[in-house]
């Protein structure tokens, strides 16, 4: 049931002062977020919830407004210079392998992660990526379709906001999740590749399900499923318990993604393991907060 008030979460990294607004860039026709409540806005909300059932997926195409993404492909490409490149090989679940499993144990599989990020810090806060990412309005349409009650914007300061950098040859291998959910959205599509490939529902909260997550690795489960992106696309995906991709681009254009980060709960930060990682560094606050860190299952990563 959809809520009647607005959850917007302030962060200390947010701008509390701010005249920007949603439709400087949503297409409010298709998507009417300014108009909750509305028969239109109930109906948006029901159709992305069913595809999230069914798939763990749901694309919003033509999120962004066709006049405007341009605008953010050109506030993307200004950002690229900024790319952090941690290449490494690394499992579904960027665990160490332990020494008792067998061969074919997924645990043991091991790919490349080749594309750069661009951290949070590096993307301005008052241009359109981040007021986009942080629109009380945005909150309430996303914490909608969830069917949560709220949404925090991610605290970590490296990884809330995320500009993913994709150039020829680079691939994002198979992996789970941290968070339950991600919300993406495309900015620049490559010429061919750059392709998210996912295996929905593959394990559960109790269950790491290996012999199924082999099956995926080793191109032989029916489950996985392929979906081709276009500029202006949002994506919401539950990642925590989907198996999934992006595979290597081909040709000139580099592909841009923006990896908008947001929980359930508040003060949620990477670990430092995962932060050098990623960054190859650590924030103070990711070490404070590791001191705190809560889980909501008992899944390996």
């Amino acid at each position: 049931m959809t809520r009647a008030g607005v959850n917007h979460v302030t962060t200390g990294s947010q701008n509390p002062v701010s005249t920007w607004q949603i439709d400087e860039i949503v297409d409010l026709d298709r998507y009417p977020l300014e108009r909750m409540g509305s028969d239109d806005y109930q109906r948006c909300v029901e159709s992305v919830r069913a595809a999230l059932v069914k798939d763990s997926c749901a694309v919003l195409e033509g999120f962004i407004r066709t006049d405007r993404v341009d605008r953010l492909r050109a506030e993307a490409t200004q950002l690229e210079p900024h790319a952090v490149y941690m290449s490494y090989e690394h499992n579904p679940y960027f665990t160490e392998i332990p020494d008792d499993v067998a061969e074919d144990d997924p645990r043991r599989f091991r790919a490349g992660r080749t594309n750069g990020m661009v951290p949070a810090d590096r993307i301005e806060r008052q241009r359109d990526l981040w007021q986009f990412y942080t629109s009380e309005a945005l909150h309430t349409f996303l914490a909608d379709c969830l069917d949560v009650d709220r949404i925090y914007c991610y605290e970590d300061p490296y990884g809330s906001l995320i500009l993913s950098v994709q150039e020829c040859g680079e691939e994002f291998t198979w992996h789970f999740d941290t968070m339950e959910f991600a919300v993406t959205l495309l900015l620049q599509e490559s010429v061919a590749g750059g392709l998210f490939e996912y295996a929905p529902n593959i394990r559960t909260h109790e269950d790491e399900c290996f012999a199924h997550v082999a099956e995926v690795l080793a191109g032989r489960s029916a489950a996985t499923r392929r979906l081709e992106l276009h500029a202006g696309d949002l994506q919401l995906f539950r990642g925590r318990h989907s198996l999934h991709r992006v595979t290597a681009v081909e040709g000139k254009v580099t592909r841009l993604i923006a990896v908008l980060a947001y929980n359930r709960e508040s003060g949620v930060y990477a670990t430092p393991q995962r932060s050098i990682q990623a960054w190859g560094k650590t924030h103070p606050d990711q070490i404070i907060a590791q001191r705190n860190r809560r889980r909501a299952d008992g899944l390996i990563d």
